[in-house]
C-alpha cells in the first residue's frame, strides 16, 4: 500500500485518503504488537520463543519470504525485560525487511556469547537508504529510532549496515552486554 501511494500524484484525493488509513493501521499494528509481546513476556523472556510468533505473524503476511532463524552458543536465561526488547528489536527489523526493503530471504541469529547477547538480522532487500542511516530515522517513521531507545533501555549498542549494491540488503545488529543480558 505504500508503494501503491507513493505512486499517485501527491495532489490526489485517493492519495491522501491512502495514506490516513495506513496511518490508521500502523497505529493499530503497533497496538497489537505491544499487547503481545506483554502477554508473551509474561510467560517467557527467551528472544526465541518471543521471535517464534513475529517470524510466524511475518510468514502469514508475506507467504513469499524465507526466514530463518539460528542460534548459537550456550542458551542462557535471559534477564526479566531484556528478552521482550530483543525480540521487539527483531521484529521491527524483520518488518522493515519485508515492508520497506521487499528482502525475500531474512536470517535472524542469536548468539550466546559468554561477554555478551548479539541479535543479527541480515536480509537480500534493497538495503537501507543512505540518508536514512545518516539521519538514523525515515522522516515521520519511528521505527528505527524505537529500536535505538529499546536498545539504549537495555544497555546495548544498535549498528545498522546497508549494502550498496540492490539486493546487498541490510544488517542490524543489537550488542547486548552479558552483565545486561543474562540473568543470574
Amino acid at each position: 500500500m505504500d508503494a501503491i501511494a507513493a505512486g499517485l500524484p501527491k495532489d490526489a484525493g485517493a492519495r491522501g485518503e491512502i495514506e490516513q488509513v495506513l496511518g490508521h493501521a500502523r497505529r493499530a499494528l503497533g497496538e497489537g504488537r505491544e499487547q503481545l509481546q506483554e502477554l508473551r513476556s509474561v510467560g517467557s523472556e527467551q528472544p526465541e520463543d518471543l521471535l517464534e510468533d513475529s517470524i510466524a505473524a511475518l510468514r502469514e503476511a508475506h507467504p513469499g519470504i524465507a526466514i530463518a532463524l539460528r542460534s548459537s552458543g550456550l542458551r542462557r536465561r535471559i534477564a526479566v525485560g531484556t528478552g521482550a526488547e530483543v525480540a521487539a528489536i527483531a521484529q521491527e527489523a524483520l518488518h522493515n525487511a519485508r515492508v520497506h526493503a521487499a528482502a525475500s530471504h531474512v536470517e535472524a541469529r542469536l548468539e550466546y556469547q559468554p561477554e555478551r547477547l548479539v541479535l543479527t538480522i541480515s536480509d537480500d532487500g534493497r538495503g537501507i537508504d543512505a540518508a536514512v542511516l545518516h539521519k538514523g530515522a525515515a522522516d515521520g517513521r519511528w521505527g528505527l529510532v524505537g529500536m535505538r531507545e529499546r536498545a539504549d533501555r537495555i544497555g546495548g549498542m544498535l549498528e545498522l549496515e546497508s549494502g550498496n549494491d540492490a539486493g546487498a540488503g541490510a544488517v542490524v545488529r543489537l550488542t547486548v552486554p552479558a552483565v545486561r543480558a543474562y540473568a543470574g
